[in-house]
């Protein structure tokens, strides 16, 4: 369960949510913090003067709303009133930010470690300068061939050989070499 009283409770929020996940995002990345763009617990310095450390002893939804707060009176007033409501929650600007980020981070992190990546994209990599090395070998120029790499496999060969014929026949009549009616409407869409 959450302790809203904690540094970081939106990280604790996501780690219940999801716990496989984010075991797999915090072995390549930290989750963000609550305040200065996800890099601190707490704020440099608040609005109002009081000493940051002090939000910690608010629950997280209300720390935000009294960092930003340059009324000093109306501060304390936010401690007396919420410090010991731990759902307590203020909608301000910083606060949605903090979760916007905490979502994003479990959203769009990576859980690939560098090492893996750099095998993915050296896989990717082999498996496109291959289907470059087909498309050589059936003649084809190098926009057909890029038309032909989200069909798949037996499809694009089929295709490929039916151009490199139609390449070969024209050639030998003494034509023009006709472009592929499937590269045509694929360089239309592009």
């Amino acid at each position: 369960m959450t302790d809203p009283y904690s540094a970081n409770p939106l990280a604790e929020m996501l780690a219940e949510r999801d716990p496989w996940r984010f075991d797999r995002l915090t072995k390549v990345s930290t989750p963000p913090k609550m305040f200065a763009n996800g890099t601190a617990d707490v704020p440099a310095f608040t609005a109002s003067g009081i000493e940051p450390n002090e939000l910690l002893r608010l629950p997280f939804g209300v720390r935000h709303a009294v960092a930003e707060n340059p009324d000093i009176v109306a501060v304390y007033q936010m401690f007396e009133q919420y410090a010991g409501i731990p759902e307590m929650e203020i909608d301000s600007p910083g606060l949605q930010d903090a979760k916007i980020r905490a979502e994003q981070w479990m959203r769009d992190t990576d859980t690939r470690t560098p090492e893996q990546i750099r095998a993915d994209e050296a896989e990717n990599e082999a498996w496109y300068q291959q289907q470059m090395r087909i498309g050589d070998r059936y003649g084809l120029l190098h926009e057909e061939h890029q038309a032909l790499l989200h069909i798949p496999t037996e499809e694009r060969h089929a295709r490929f050989e039916a151009a490199a014929k139609a390449k070969a026949d024209a050639q030998r009549a003494g034509q023009p070499i006709p472009t592929p009616e499937w590269a045509q409407a694929e360089g239309a869409q592009a």
